[in-house]
């Protein structure tokens, strides 16, 4: 295992043997796994799987954290599920279609409380996707599903020198 933020990840080979992990988590444990990654562009995308916008980007995500992660890249995938629902939504899903990167679900139920610190125009429409550089400094948001060349894009421009 190695560590990202103040989540603990599981390799991608150890994923691969015993599924991919998922950590349960509250709002505070994910501003300091924000605030502690060193990765050059975190991308963090809230999906849920009763989301089909989510679902159908989800695999876009995929290609283009992989694709990336050598350049500094890395992906947090936070789902919006209800906690009782991991064991029966969640990880099957994953079981299928497992991401590059962690798998966090996070358990909170007012969104009010926690939206606006992850990006004040968040009205709290999934799929969202937030872009944060070293440190947890929010690069950009986006409200609403990508295209894969949209992601392509995005990630390209915050790579820029």
């Amino acid at each position: 295992m190695k560590r990202f933020g103040g989540v603990l990840v599981g390799v991608l080979l150890g994923q691969a043997l015993l599924g991919q992990s998922v950590q349960v988590l509250k709002y505070e444990a994910l501003a300091d796994t924000l605030a502690h990654s060193q990765a050059r562009v975190l991308v963090v995308n809230f999906w849920a799987t009763w989301c089909k916008p989510c679902l159908a980007e989800l695999p876009h995500f995929a290609r283009v954290v992989s694709a990336n992660e050598s350049k500094g890249v890395a992906g947090l995938f936070v789902t919006l599920d209800w906690a009782e629902n991991l064991e029966t939504a969640v990880k099957p899903y994953l079981a299928k279609k497992p991401l590059p990167g962690t798998v966090v679900l996070l358990d909170e139920v007012d969104g009010n409380r926690w939206l606006g610190k992850v990006a004040e125009a968040w009205t709290g429409a999934i799929p969202a996707t937030a872009f944060y550089g070293p440190g947890g400094t929010l690069l950009k948001f986006h409200e609403g599903a990508l295209t894969e060349a949209e992601l392509e894009q995005i990630v390209a421009e915050l790579l820029a020198p």
